[in-house]
């Protein structure tokens, strides 16, 4: 599904989503995805959203976040241990699929929020 036309360059907006993957800056990228507004780390995470551990947040701490938002794939999964983990990354932590996960964090992104998202391909 395509977004939205992307309007700072410089941000990394997620541009387009499908089962195959993720389109940042014009680039797909065909795993999951850990984006902010200036930094991108591709592939990344498990296979599924039950594989999620807090050590694939680690990378995290190099950033002062307001929220995180996890995309889990194609249907939210409530994680709730991992979400009381992930509170040590982010003042706010929103999981959710990935499709409203990727169109949250394009909007706090327009907003200049301090985003990330952690996002599992819609195809998990």
């Amino acid at each position: 599904m395509k977004l939205h036309q992307q309007m700072n360059s410089r941000s990394n907006f997620i541009q387009a989503y499908d089962p195959g993957g993720f389109v940042v800056q014009g680039i797909h990228h065909g795993d999951g995805l850990l984006v902010g507004a200036d930094w991108l780390v591709s592939p990344w995470g498990p296979e599924t959203a039950e594989q999620l551990g807090a050590e694939h947040f680690s990378r995290l701490l190099e950033y002062s976040l307001e929220i995180l938002i996890l995309g889990t794939g194609q249907r939210q999964k409530m994680l709730l241990s991992l979400a009381g983990a992930l509170r040590q990354h982010a003042q706010a932590v929103e999981i959710m699929d990935s499709s409203a996960a990727c169109r949250t964090y394009n909007i706090l992104l327009a907003e200049d929020r301090r985003v990330a998202a952690a996002l599992l391909p819609v195809r998990t």
